[in-house]
């Protein structure tokens, strides 16, 4: 089988890494550690959810056991050249700029877009 392509959206492993390092559990505020194989690429973003509409697993907090919905959308994570740079981007809390090093241009991470919520579903055997 081929792998999918991810020029249009993110890619399942760039989310883990994102929710390991920007996400909590909703339930008890303990990091998270997604495995990248239960999660489900759809529409340009990245998904983990055992609901009805969606083929991939919910996370389960290793901490508290809850089952959680987590959603990264594709904005979460970007590029931008050095002269589209916020004039305020040293004072924005949710939303990171990280350099590039050997060219002009900045990660963006926007952790307003990581949305993780307990499960409304439960896990079907």
């Amino acid at each position: 089988m081929a792998m999918p392509q991810y020029e249009d959206g993110i890619s399942p492993a760039t989310a883990s890494i994102l929710v390991r390092e920007f996400g909590t559990c909703s339930e008890c505020e303990s990091d998270l550690d997604p495995d990248v194989k239960d999660a489900l690429y759809e529409d340009r973003d990245v998904i983990w959810d055992n609901g009805i509409h969606h083929r991939c697993s919910a996370h389960t907090c290793e901490n508290c056991g809850a089952e959680l919905e987590v959603f990264v959308e594709e904005k979460a994570f970007g590029v931008i050249g050095e002269s589209q740079l916020p004039d305020n981007a040293e004072e924005m809390d949710d939303i990171y700029f990280v350099p590039v090093e050997g060219v002009p241009n900045y990660l963006v991470i926007n952790t307003h877009q990581i949305m993780i919520s307990k499960s409304r579903r439960k896990a079907t055997v």
